[in-house]
């Protein structure tokens, strides 16, 4: 269920859990929430403030008890591992409206993510990315997950990017596209294999060393 006006982002959720809802044998409600978040919504290995108290105003709302959340990276990085039979060596894109984060995967393990703000030239904003991660060798290979559905665009657009320029690509990288569908395809699965719903993130305190660690390798949270 999509949403412009920040004022409607629960009416949004109760929108979309309905849907769902309608899936299920009669009178059986929802009442569980895993999250799925891009790189953007994340700090180290917390939620970023802004953004947690957001998910805990849905929850509340919606009488929701949060157990945590899946991140996208690792969620397509276990989809891959999956689907081809061994651990990519890959860079993510993940695009939204306002920011590109780019994800360094080696061997299913990720290294580094990037987040810069995105202008008007997709090309400029991929470029200041890279020295961030500080590496001599990129992978070549590119997938492109982008919730605004203009993968196509992007992709072309990228096409056209100076990598003759940049010593840590050894050649033009392969770019790929992973659409929306198999992005949520990737995050049930993870939340469906992998997740220990054993604490909420809504415990989560922001201002304590000792609060919560969420471990992105196995996609639990803990005590």
């Amino acid at each position: 269920s999509e949403f412009t006006d920040p004022a409607s982002e629960t009416e949004a959720v109760d929108i979309a859990v309905s849907m769902a809802e309608k899936t299920l044998p009669e009178k059986i409600l929802i009442g569980n929430v895993i999250f799925a978040l891009p790189e953007s919504f994340l700090e180290g290995n917390n939620v970023k403030p802004e953004y947690l108290a957001r998910l805990k105003k849905i929850a509340k709302e919606m009488a929701l008890k949060a157990y945590g959340f899946v991140e996208y990276s690792l969620a397509v990085t276990n989809y891959l591992t999956t689907i081809e039979g061994s651990p990519p060596t890959i860079l993510l894109m993940d695009l939204s409206k306002n920011q590109i984060a780019t994800t360094l995967v080696r061997i299913g393990k990720i290294i580094k993510s990037v987040v810069v703000e995105r202008t008007d030239s997709i090309v400029a904003d991929f470029g200041n990315s890279l020295p961030q991660f500080e590496t001599e060798i990129l992978p070549s290979r590119i997938l492109i997950f982008d919730s605004e559905e203009n993968s196509d665009e992007i992709k072309e657009s990228l096409l056209k990017f100076p990598w003759h320029k940049h010593s840590v690509f050894l050649h033009t990288p392969k770019i790929e596209i992973f659409g929306n569908e198999k992005i949520l395809q990737a995050v049930v699965e993870a939340a469906a294999s992998t997740f220990l719903p054993n604490v909420g993130i809504m415990e989560q305190d922001q201002d304590k060393e000792d609060s919560k660690e969420i471990k992105k390798d196995d996609l639990t949270v803990k005590q």
